[in-house]
């Protein structure tokens, strides 16, 4: 009876041990399928040289490719669910010209603008040198945070941010393939551009304080029928202030679609400069006001009467959008066209723009005189760019605009003689108060 028994106990035994050693065979797999992130093809984003991923997997799905965001980054968004509800979000960020301090204390600052505590986790395995931690914030889903921070070259910073609500290793895991399987290059192109800007800097701005230089230029600007949309006119002044000169370049612009815009930028020889923008729309009782602010470290403030201050910081390859078509003719005694810069708009966006050389047949705009042209194309958005056309002393004659979906327009260069001939009493600054009242019957012979 009591062998009997024993026998019993011990196949009982045998059947708990096969279970367990089953369960735990199990938990193993497990742990290396959930160890095991698979990650999708390389998305690049070939301005900034980089090609990052995410994870694959059905349950894994990818608002698009990289899309230029309002605070200067293009980001790229990936999202695992599971019966209806988030698990984890990932967010890479390529910022163009945030706070040049050091990773560790980028990671600091995005704790502390979220109210939350930083865990230092060093350095994430892979090519690049990213400083990783864990942060922990209060929210009302309660998420936390892994986030990830790379310098790069040029003012520029790479972000992982990874979000999840659950399962901390499960992230952690995700977090750390995707950035081991991120891949950085240098660009020859960026590399040219700070070179050339900054050789600009120092040869050409002088050569635009020159008294004797151009005051004044304008532009008529059309559609491709010829007929006249509006003008723009930019007018170059120099004062000076402790004995150093200041260079003041005035812009008006009025189209007939219902836009007036009035833009001063006055730098000094430090590159400091003051840039105040207003821009009136037919449908908007007050004008948009936008003024920047850069210092002679590079910090640049903005102002708009839309939105909170926030800063930004010169890259070693940033041009205020009014120097733009200087730059582009000075580099006609440069060598290396085939380079990128970074426009900065009147409203504090900055805009990597790559710059070419292209044959003056395939311009999108047509001059005779043009012997040579150059396209900026604006990396921002797909299929937006000009194309600036010389003649052989290298005078500017013709800009030809392009946007998507969106047909071309075209920017002479023209008289103030002529403008005014079209444009009558408008072509003056206070044609913003009748401009809305503009016939629209306007011939550009005249």
């Amino acid at each position: 009876m009591k062998t009997e028994t024993l026998k019993r106990y011990s196949a009982a035994e045998v059947v708990l041990l096969a279970v367990f050693a089953l369960g735990l065979l199990l938990s193993l797999m497990l742990t290396k399928v959930r160890n095991k992130i698979e990650l999708d093809t390389p998305v690049e984003l070939a301005v900034g040289g980089l090609a990052v991923s995410l994870p694959k997997g059905t349950e894994w799905e990818t608002a698009g490719g990289w899309r230029y965001e309002g605070d200067n980054a293009f980001v790229l968004l990936g999202r695992m669910g599971s019966r209806g509800r988030v698990v984890i979000d990932v967010r890479w960020r390529y910022a163009l010209c945030d706070d040049p301090v050091s990773a560790e204390l980028r990671l600091k600052q995005l704790a502390d603008s979220a109210n939350g505590q930083l865990l230092p986790l060093g350095k994430a395995p892979g090519p690049l040198a990213m400083q990783y931690g864990r942060i922990y914030a209060p929210t009302d889903s309660g998420e936390e945070f892994l986030m990830g921070v790379a310098r790069l070259d040029f003012g520029r910073s790479l972000e992982l941010l990874i979000s999840y609500r659950s399962d901390a290793a499960l992230a952690e895991n995700v977090f750390l393939a995707l950035a081991g399987g991120a891949a950085y290059q240098r660009q020859d192109a960026m590399t040219a551009g700070a070179e050339q800007v900054q050789r600009f800097y120092a040869d050409r701005m002088g050569q635009l304080s020159d008294p004797n230089g151009p005051r004044n230029i304008g532009f008529l600007i059309q559609n491709a029928d010829k007929q006249p949309l509006g003008y723009a006119v930019h007018r170059l002044s120099l004062s000076n202030r402790d004995q150093e000169s200041r260079l003041h370049i005035a812009t008006r612009q009025f189209e007939l679609s219902g836009l007036y815009l009035e833009s001063n930028l006055v730098t000094d020889a430090d590159l400091s400069f003051k840039w105040k923008t207003q821009t009136w729309l037919a449908q908007l009782g007050q004008p948009r006001v936008a003024e920047l602010v850069a210092d002679a470290a590079g910090r640049l403030s903005v102002e708009q009467n839309t939105e909170h201050q926030r800063f930004l910081y010169r890259t070693p390859m940033m041009l205020p959008e009014p120097l733009l078509a200087a730059f582009v003719a000075w580099l006609k005694g440069a060598e290396g066209e085939g380079m990128i810069v970074d426009v900065l708009t009147g409203g504090g966006l900055v805009v990597p723009t790559r710059l070419t050389m292209i044959d003056p047949a395939e311009s999108a705009g047509r001059s005779e005189q043009a012997v040579r042209v150059v396209r900026a194309e604006y990396l921002y958005r797909q299929g937006e760019f000009d194309d600036l056309g010389f003649d052989a002393a290298g005078r500017l004659l013709l800009i030809a605009e392009k946007k998507p979906q969106k047909p071309a327009r075209l920017w002479e260069a023209t008289s103030q003689e002529r403008l005014r001939g079209i444009f009558g009493e408008r072509f003056t600054p206070r044609g913003v108060e009748a401009a809305w009242r503009m016939p629209k019957n306007l011939s550009a012979n005249n």
